[in-house]
């Protein structure tokens, strides 16, 4: 993520009278990566498509005789679910026959399963070619997608003159995410001059025409006084607009301003609340957030088992904090049974993101053996990696347990 989440890491105490929380690692981060460089054109279409609640015989017929508007539609009714079981292979096998005939829409489809890796390989080459085809052709929502490629920069070569040219294009259709990327290249400066103002204005119409993202933009902006002056009251305006209507993003922002007070008074009631509607739609953040509270009884009665079980929802996500948490967790047998095997597993799922205190946790378990077979140079390693990131204890033992190892070699 572009920003670090807030959250405090460990689980705070393991009996009465021994603690093992650490200092909060935040980087005074409220909102997940900024979505404008992983827009997604392609829900437009997704959202904005109503099929028919069962699949009907004639769209399949004409489909099979090779109609690209017959295919689309059919994939697209795979591709949600909607009439028939979800099926993101078949969705991606009938958007490639449209695709291969010519049909733009067929071909923006096509594309977006490869850049998000739906019944497709992952493969933002082939996105991106399936992409141009469309957008060449004056397709919006291509447009805004290879204009998102281009601001991402993943897979292929950022481009932010070419992902200016392509979101303005989409935008002239009203097509909200190429609105929101025009909004976004201003407002980070990217190929441009920095002008927030410039941005929000272009946010202003992606949220007129359904962007929750640019909502969620606008509400951070307000609050925080990011190139405008602070307007907590209206940023968090726009975050709750976009909250009512379902964005998680929004939810887990409004959480942690009122968890922190970051927009006003604390509020933890309301905190708890807007965690809760994130991790209902299984935000990973939002997760360890709400573990955390549940951990230190922070706004709800402690509960270190319901903490475990967001922790380690959150870490089948990725999220690394929360798999340090988790590790932690099995380490010490909180609210799960100790498990020395797992517990070096969750660390290093962590430490190979680059999480210092569990790579600095996984050494203490390879040079005791605990859980593992004892690798004391890789135990060195690790320390001398979380040592130079900043963890304390890390250098410590490196200085008192590895300098020791040399002497004894």
């Amino acid at each position: 993520m572009g920003r670090t989440p807030k959250a405090l890491v460990v689980f705070a105490l393991l009996t009465s009278s021994v603690c093992f929380s650490q200092q909060d690692r935040s980087k005074s981060a409220a909102f997940p990566q900024d979505p404008s460089l992983q827009d997604m054109a392609a829900d437009t279409i997704f959202r904005d498509t109503t099929p028919a609640q069962t699949l009907p015989a004639n769209l399949i017929k004409a489909a099979d005789y090779g109609d690209p508007v017959a295919q689309t539609r059919v994939g697209l009714q795979y591709a949600l679910g909607n009439g028939v079981t979800r099926d993101d292979a078949v969705a991606a096998k009938w958007f490639m026959r449209a695709a291969s005939s010519g049909s733009s829409d067929g071909q923006f489809l096509i594309g977006y399963m490869y850049r998000n890796g739906r019944g497709v390989p992952k493969d933002y080459e082939r996105a991106e070619r399936w992409f141009r085809d469309a957008a060449d052709k004056g397709n919006p929502h291509a447009q805004a997608a290879l204009a998102s490629l281009y601001i991402d920069g993943v897979g292929v070569r950022a481009n932010y003159s070419a992902a200016m040219k392509l979101a303005r294009s989409a935008a002239k259709h009203h097509v909200a995410s190429g609105e929101y990327n025009v909004g976004s290249l201003y407002r980070y400066g990217l190929g441009v001059p920095v002008n927030v103002p410039e941005g929000i204005k272009w946010y202003q119409k992606a949220a007129e025409h359904g962007s929750l993202h640019a909502r969620v933009q606008i509400g951070v902006i307000y609050v925080t006084g990011d190139g405008v002056p602070k307007n907590p009251q209206e940023g968090l305006r726009w975050l709750e607009s976009a909250a009512e209507k379902g964005s998680p993003e929004a939810q887990y922002d409004l959480g942690f301003y009122y968890e922190r007070g970051g927009a006003g008074a604390i509020d933890l009631t309301k905190a708890v609340h807007y965690y809760q509607l994130a991790v209902d739609q299984s935000f990973g953040i939002a997760q360890l957030n709400l573990g955390n509270m549940y951990e230190l009884g922070v706004g709800v009665e402690k509960d270190i088992s319901k903490a475990f079980a967001l922790y380690k929802a959150a870490a089948d996500q990725g999220v690394a904090i929360a798999q340090e948490n988790v590790g932690t967790a099995y380490e010490w047998g909180l609210g799960t049974q100790q498990d020395f095997a797992a517990a070096a597993s969750w660390y290093r799922k962590a430490a190979d993101q680059g999480d210092a205190p569990a790579q600095s946790k996984l050494a203490n378990l390879l040079f005791k053996g605990k859980g593992v077979v004892a690798d004391q140079k890789q135990a060195c390693s690790l320390w001398r990696k979380a040592a130079n990131a900043g963890e304390t204890t890390a250098a410590q033992n490196m200085q008192n347990q590895c300098t020791l190892q040399s002497a004894s070699n």
